[in-house]
């Protein structure tokens, strides 16, 4: 039987979670489908995949020529193996009364799903191996971003950030060059050992953006109780931050200069953190800029993923429209749980930061969002 492994950030078709996969196993899902690891719930039978989109009825088959693209994601000689798995099981889905097509070529993932937006076909299913499993993404239609866009974020082609190189001091410098290897911890592509990390075994904190850090600093000075990874990818905010630690004797932080969605899928185990800051991201206001948002839907289900039941995630902005936006996210996002009616309201403990200040100053509403895993 071919096995057929449903990917936890599903989008369009949240029923399947339910059922095809025992409710909220969405999560085990998608460890299946990144590790390989055998788990109850995580995989579900072609057939099974079959009569759940029939009895759901999403997809219309009058409207559209194409349903489901089976992608080939190998290369080489295994990828010609997958590929010949690929049209068998083409064959099978066809025999179930659903119209496919084999992509044809061996081409990065951004470039397949790209083609099936373009001939606007609602399923997306491929495989990482030649033995399977098999993954499946809905592509839902009236997505404000595309497919594109959200698999250009998860891979790099996309940031969510302009890498610019501002104007660091010479104090700065000279405490990333001295103090650097005490607090910046390399980027790899291998999980961190987080108890290794810190001077004592905290929970963990991961702040994605801190800016300059005057935040970062001052929330670790007065909630000791936790250790906090702080993301930063301007070596100006990386050395203002690494002074203040040292400045204020603090042992509760340690330092990542790389893009935060490239540390959050390669070196952030599942289920590790207890919480998650994200102040004041970079709105992206023109429409054209959407692409770059952090609070998109994936990034937010990446982020879920990596929280430890009862986590939290707390996200602040004085941008009303992508306070909105964050929040759709959010909301959609099955692993978690809004804390509050709608916005939340502001937390104590957070220090105001310099964009708060701002804001402030030109007279915007901040909105809080603040919501736990469940």
């Amino acid at each position: 039987m071919i096995q057929a492994s449903l990917e936890g950030w599903i989008i369009a078709l949240p029923e399947i979670g339910s059922v095809c996969s025992g409710g909220r196993y969405d999560e085990l899902a998608s460890l299946y489908t990144e590790r390989r690891m055998p788990g109850v719930g995580a995989s579900i039978g072609l057939d099974r995949l079959i009569a759940a989109l029939e009895t759901i009825g999403k997809i219309d088959k009058s409207i559209i020529s194409t349903q489901i693209l089976i992608m080939n994601q190998e290369k080489g000689n295994v990828g010609k193996v997958a590929t010949s798995e690929l049209h068998a099981l083409a064959a099978r889905l066809r025999d179930a009364g659903f119209s496919c097509e084999v992509f044809p070529e061996e081409k990065k993932t951004l470039a397949q799903y790209t083609y099936a937006e373009r001939k606007h076909i609602p399923l997306a299913l491929f495989t990482n191996s030649a033995k399977g499993p098999y993954n499946i993404r809905i592509l839902k239609p009236e997505q404000t971003q595309s497919m594109s866009q959200e698999i250009g974020l998860l891979d790099g082609s996309i940031r969510s950030f302009v890498k610019r190189s501002g104007r660091i001091t010479e104090a700065q410098r000279r405490a990333i060059k001295l103090l650097g290897p005490k607090y910046i911890i390399p980027f790899s592509e291998e999980l961190l050992i987080l108890e290794e990390l810190f001077p004592q075994n905290r929970p963990i904190i991961l702040e994605i953006g801190f800016g300059s850090g005057q935040a970062t600093w001052r929330i670790a000075q007065e909630r000791p109780e936790f250790n906090y990874l702080g993301i930063e990818v301007y070596a100006s905010g990386v050395g203002r931050l690494i002074m203040d630690l040292e400045l204020h004797a603090i042992e509760n932080v340690r330092i990542l200069q790389q893009d935060a969605i490239a540390v959050l899928r390669h070196m952030i185990a599942p289920r590790s953190l207890a919480g998650i800051h994200v102040f004041y991201p970079d709105p992206w206001p023109k429409k054209r800029h959407h692409k770059r948002r952090l609070m998109q839907y994936p990034i937010v289900f990446l982020m879920a993923q990596k929280l430890m039941p009862g986590g939290y995630l707390y996200c602040v902005t004085d941008i009303e429209e992508y306070a909105s936006f964050a929040k759709a996210s959010l909301d959609a996002c099955s692993l978690l749980e809004n804390q509050y009616e709608g916005f939340a309201p502001f937390q104590p403990w957070r220090p105001e930061t310099r964009f708060e200040n701002l804001a402030k100053e030109a007279g915007n509403q901040h909105f809080e969002l603040f919501y736990r895993k469940n």
